[in-house]
C-alpha cells in the first residue's frame, strides 16, 4: 500500500521554451501568478505558474496507471492556490462519471470551499477522501477536450479588478462556492452539470485573476440554485395535490 504522506506523480517533460524553474511547465500565451496558500502534501510539485489550461495539461500527462487517487490529482496543484484545487476537484463532477462517485468526489468540494468560507488558506481533506479512486483515461480525455478550449479563451479573459482575492471577498466567493458546491451531493442525474461548470468557471477566474469569469460562474451557480429550489417546490406541491386527490 502506499505512504498516504506521498504522492506518486510524474511530472512531464516541458515543451517549447525553456524556463528556469524547478519543475518543467507548459508554456501558453500568457502565464498569470496566483497568490494564496496552496494545498500541499509531503512530496507535491514545487511552485510554478501556470494558467488553467497548462495545469489541465499537466494532470493529463503526468500521472501513470489505470487509476489515480485524488491525493495524485490535487499533487499537480503544488503551490498554485486555493484555484487550482478548486479546479482540480470540480474537473470529474464535469465529467460523465456514475452519478455515486460524483457524489462521492463531490464530498471534497464542498469541505474546501467550507474552508474558504472561513478565510482557511490550507484546506484539509481526511485520508479516505484523498484514496478515492478515478479512471485515468477518463481524466485525460476530459482534460483533452477542455485545454483546446481553455487555449481559446486565453485570448479574451486575463487579469481584471481583484476584488475576490481581498479577504473579506474571498470569505464571500467561499460561502458562494459552498452554496453551489452543495448541489452537487444531489443523488440525480444532470442535477449536478451546471453547478459543476459553474464551481470549475470560478476556479478559471481565480487562476487566470479575472474576476468577470469569476461572476459569470457565479451567476450561474445562482441560477442552479434557484433552478434545484424551484424543482424541489414544485415537487412538493404536487406531492400535496396528490395526496389532497387521494
Amino acid at each position: 500500500m502506499n505512504d498516504p504522506q506521498k504522492v506518486e506523480c510524474v511530472a512531464p517533460q516541458a515543451t517549447g521554451r525553456r524556463v528556469d524553474r524547478p519543475m518543467p511547465h507548459f508554456p501558453s500565451s500568457r502565464t498569470t501568478a496566483h497568490p494564496g496558500a496552496p494545498y500541499q502534501e509531503q512530496g507535491a510539485m514545487t511552485p510554478s505558474v501556470a494558467t488553467a489550461a497548462d495545469i489541465l495539461e499537466m494532470l493529463a500527462h503526468g500521472l501513470q496507471g489505470e487509476k489515480v487517487q485524488l491525493r495524485q490529482i490535487l499533487a499537480i496543484a503544488g503551490d498554485r492556490g486555493i484555484g487550482a484545487i478548486l479546479l482540480l476537484l470540480a474537473l470529474p463532477q464535469v465529467m460523465p462519471i456514475p452519478v455515486v462517485l460524483s457524489n462521492l468526489l463531490a464530498l471534497p468540494v464542498v469541505l474546501v470551499a467550507a474552508q474558504m468560507s472561513y478565510g482557511i488558506q490550507r484546506p484539509w481533506l481526511p485520508r479516505w477522501l484523498l484514496e478515492c479512486e478515478v479512471r485515468r483515461n477518463r481524466l485525460v480525455k476530459g482534460c483533452v477536450r477542455l485545454v483546446s478550449v481553455l487555449r481559446q479563451m486565453e485570448r479574451v479573459i486575463g487579469p481584471r479588478p481583484y476584488m475576490v482575492r481581498l479577504r473579506a471577498g474571498s470569505r464571500l466567493l467561499g460561502s458562494c462556492c459552498l452554496i453551489i458546491s452543495l448541489l452537487l451531493l444531489a443523488p440525480l442525474p444532470l442535477v449536478t452539470w451546471f453547478p459543476a461548470w459553474a464551481l470549475f468557471a470560478i476556479a478559471i477566474g481565480l487562476l487566470e485573476r479575472d474576476d468577470l469569469v469569476v461572476l459569470g460562474g457565479l451567476l450561474l451557480g445562482s441560477v442552479s440554485v434557484l433552478a434545484f429550489g424551484a424543482a424541489v417546490v414544485g415537487l412538493l406541491e404536487v406531492g400535496d395535490h396528490v395526496k389532497a386527490v387521494g
